[in-house]
């Protein structure tokens, strides 16, 4: 969505350092609502270090509007989002029933109750009562630094240079989320009572997280990760020296994957994705098949997935020693996709741990027998009612290909061995 959405629940405390933050004085608006939100900006300005160059649009809404904003935001995204929904199909993540419009409308609906427009420069925050609560506050507190981010750091612009990378803009949202969320935290810590933290809190605490806990695994961590592990990215650069330098920085040396936000050592030390190309696979499946998405998963999105099988450690330490990937969904007007995904490690023994737990993981989530090929009998092929899956590890690489038969499987692997 263009919108940066606001968090599912307000955080708990942070430790972090006290701010000096005076106390403003000037005579507030006949308007109380209007002055309390003039009060919170001008806190959140102290506490965050970035001062408005113009007035941010604002606009309390009701969730009925709220639910009529998501609707327009994901209607913009229908084709992204039908790409995305051929992918969860392919690796088992949804049902071949399950429609992922449907899904993302009932999270955000449940779970956004505030989000700043970066394309309208807007701020729009949930108002279900006639006074402002201290959650209400919270969450504004939260969508105006990201309109004081769009002012100084543009990052609209940024969002939409990413557009064909979805790990490196899952981890610069990670970055926009978890300095929000710093900010918020701020707020909450210091300069609200005892009293109006505890009410926040037990908002937090009472909502609804229905359609959340219905949503598979993966989309769940997906959903969280930028307001969770971009939290700790966040905390990790600001308490280098107690200051938002290092965080400003970041807009200008920007995370380029998902990679840093799980290691800052790696994002302090540079380490760039590598390049890894995907072949034209159209021409060689035959007439009729089209390249639907060709994308990035990253670190964070297998990891993820190998977590709804195996467990989470297991599936960090495989998921970590990502040095780039690329991957490839194709489909056909008779309904079959197929799914290419090439991933390069950092060393050998990175690829062959991942790639013995996608074997691993394939066997408990498919529920199929591997039939070893070659000599090594590294390569191996499951054969299903439905679909024909390979994997292989060649040296520091790894290939996974999800075909609907094992005649389309085989004309990839074919075409892939001739690359190399």
């Amino acid at each position: 969505m263009e919108a940066s959405s606001g968090p599912i629940a307000v955080p708990g405390l942070a430790i972090l350092p006290t701010p000096a933050l005076p106390t403003p004085t000037a005579t507030p608006p006949a308007d109380p609502v209007s002055g309390k939100l003039d009060t919170a900006e001008f806190l959140t300005s102290l506490t965050r270090g970035l001062y408005a160059r113009e007035a941010v649009p604002r606009e309390l809404i009701t969730r009925e509007q709220l639910t009529s904003y998501v609707v327009d935001e994901l209607d913009e995204e229908i084709d992204e989002i039908e790409e995305r929904q051929q992918l969860y199909r392919l690796l088992g993540v949804i049902d071949a029933d399950v429609v992922l419009y449907d899904l993302l409308l009932s999270l955000y609906q449940e779970g956004v109750l505030g989000f700043f427009d970066t394309e309208e420069e807007r701020l729009y925050v949930v108002k279900d009562t006639e006074e402002l609560t201290p959650r209400d506050l919270l969450t504004y507190t939260h969508e105006y630094t990201h309109g004081l981010q769009q002012q100084h750091f543009d990052i609209h612009s940024k969002r939409e240079q990413l557009e064909d990378n979805s790990d490196e803009e899952m981890a610069y949202r990670g970055l926009i989320e978890g300095d929000a969320s710093i900010s918020e935290r701020l707020y909450l810590t210091y300069r609200m009572s005892e009293e109006e933290q505890a009410s926040a809190q037990q908002a937090s605490q009472g909502a609804s997280l229905e359609a959340f806990d219905a949503a598979p695994h993966l989309i769940q961590r997906l959903f969280t990760f930028p307001y969770v592990e971009g939290f700790q990215f966040a905390v990790a650069l600001f308490t280098m020296e107690n200051t938002w330098d290092s965080i400003n920085d970041a807009y200008e040396k920007t995370p380029r994957s998902t990679e840093h936000i799980l290691h800052v050592e790696k994002y302090h030390a540079g380490e760039e994705p590598r390049i890894v190309e995907a072949p034209d696979l159209a021409a060689v499946l035959g007439e009729g098949w089209t390249e639907l998405t060709i994308d990035t998963l990253g670190e964070f999105f297998l990891s993820a997935y190998l977590e709804t099988q195996i467990p989470p450690e297991r599936a960090s330490a495989a998921a970590g020693g990502w040095g780039g990937d690329r991957f490839v969904v194709l489909t056909a007007p008779g309904g079959q996709s197929l799914m290419t995904s090439l991933i390069t490690w950092d060393t050998v023994d990175d690829a062959l741990e991942f790639h013995e737990a996608i074997v691993d993981f394939m066997e408990i989530h498919a529920g199929g027998q591997w039939e070893p090929q070659g000599p090594d009998a590294m390569a191996q092929v499951m054969s299903l009612a439905e679909q024909a899956i390979y994997a292989d590890v060649q040296g520091a690489d790894t290939v996974l290909i999800i075909a609907p038969d094992r005649a389309a499987l085989d004309l990839v692997r074919a075409s892939l061995a001739a690359t190399e």
